[in-house]
């Protein structure tokens, strides 16, 4: 296969690092854009620090570097940071994107694959598992930032040599995942616990969400730029309370403490979970990490950083 040149924004992020590690052995020269240096560099990748809604350096990158693929993951992910700041949401989430699909189509890049959101673009009256045929209603600013990213792709893509795929994924959990801030539920638990800390439950705990291992997703990632351009979930369909999770984790660190109850957040929906068949369809992706191996392996990271 001839080299290609592949963008990633975001790529300092969770789910960005993993896609570069993934990238990094596909033979294709790796572009890396995101405002925030990386915890750790590998050495055949080319990084960028910039900000996306700088159109002029955007357009000056994607000049030089003449990308077939950008995998846009850049986003601000935590639907309570999204309630008490929408604004700076909509700016991180809404405006950096409009800029680079811009940029995109004005260089006739041939696909953008965009991470979107699953577990946060439906609301409590949908019937779970949530479907792409399942009427769209986020509950949150987030949420509604992801879909309005979509809108804009479809409109600003229309009638352009410039093709589009999206992931929708369910809660995504892994190593690497940022446990100081405030999504990440598996991460915050597992390191407070790790550290013989209080763990706090929003609301009763009794929410679901659909959990899914980083390595699933950097899968279907890579499937939505190689295969057909389309829109797919992104989960394993099985709804996890979040006293599910509490209690995983208690029983594979060994944390004798119980949670501390406090109310439930602004724009958190009660249920979720995914049907993932339109994937397997069109992408020949399916799930393969059990919830129960995708925890050990985040515990055993999170022992490394302690």
């Amino acid at each position: 296969m001839p080299q290609k040149c592949i963008l990633v924004t975001g790529s300092s992020g969770f789910v960005g690092q993993h896609l570069l590690r993934r990238l990094n052995g596909s033979n294709h020269r790796i572009v890396a854009v995101d405002k925030e240096q990386p915890p750790t560099f590998i050495d055949e990748v080319h990084y960028h620090t910039i900000d996306l809604s700088n159109r002029p350096i955007i357009d000056e990158l994607i000049a030089d570097t003449s990308p077939d693929m950008i995998f846009h993951l850049a986003a601000q992910t935590s639907v309570s940071v999204s309630s008490r700041e929408p604004i700076q949401d909509i700016q991180d989430n809404v405006t950096a994107s409009v800029s680079l699909i811009q940029s995109a189509v004005h260089f006739s890049i041939p696909r953008i694959v965009f991470t979107s959101t699953g577990g946060a673009m439906y609301g409590d009256s949908s019937e779970v598992p949530f479907s792409e045929s399942t009427s769209v209603n986020p509950q949150s600013i987030y949420g509604v930032s992801k879909l309005a990213v979509e809108h804009y792709l479809r409109v600003l893509t229309y009638g352009t040599e410039t093709a589009v795929s999206v992931v929708r994924p369910g809660n995504i959990y892994g190593p690497e995942q940022n446990h100081l801030g405030e999504a990440g539920v598996i991460a915050i638990f597992g390191a407070r616990m790790l550290s013989d800390e209080n763990v706090t439950v929003f609301g009763d705990g009794n929410d679901t969400r659909d959990y899914i291992y980083v390595d699933d997703v950097v899968n279907i990632l890579m499937a939505a730029g190689e295969k057909a351009p389309d829109t797919c979930l992104a989960g394993t369909g099985i709804e996890t309370s979040t006293n599910q999770i509490f209690a995983l984790l208690a029983s594979a660190i060994g944390y004798g403490q119980q949670p501390i109850h406090a109310p439930a957040r602004a724009g958190d929906v009660r249920r979720s979970a995914l049907d993932s068949d339109k994937a397997g369809k069109v992408w020949g992706w399916t799930p393969t990490t059990p919830l129960s191996e995708g925890i050990a392996k985040t515990v055993a990271w999170l022992k490394t950083q302690q």
